[in-house]
């Protein structure tokens, strides 16, 4: 019966990972790291989902020493992700700190 329950929640957490519209990851390292402390998550477009897009977006962030995001720049990814990603990451708050520039990526899996 354990084994039974074991596989059901290895398969149910297999799909719901392999489902997964997107999630983030900061790239930056050492001390210019800063961590993000609001976060949303970007809506999967619709055009994408039809024509099965996903893959990664890389964008640049400025942030001002308050944490809030000042300006993003897309610096690669599929243009049909590339808006989604954008306008997520900027609703973002950062912790405070100095001004500075990171550098995130966004995937989206289908």
């Amino acid at each position: 019966m354990q084994v039974k329950v074991t596989r059901i929640l290895l398969a149910l957490t297999l799909t719901l990972s392999l489902s997964s519209i997107a999630f983030t990851q900061n790239v930056a390292s050492g001390a210019d790291h800063r961590k993000i402390t609001k976060r949303t998550t970007p809506i999967y477009p619709e055009l994408a989902k039809r024509m099965g897009v996903s893959g990664s977006v890389k964008l640049e962030l400025a942030v001002a020493s308050s944490g809030k995001v000042k300006e993003v720049k897309i610096i690669g990814g599929h243009p049909v992700l590339a808006l989604s990603a954008k306008e997520t990451a900027e609703n973002w708050q950062f912790e405070a700190g100095a001004e500075s520039t990171e550098l995130v990526i966004i995937n989206f899996t289908r």
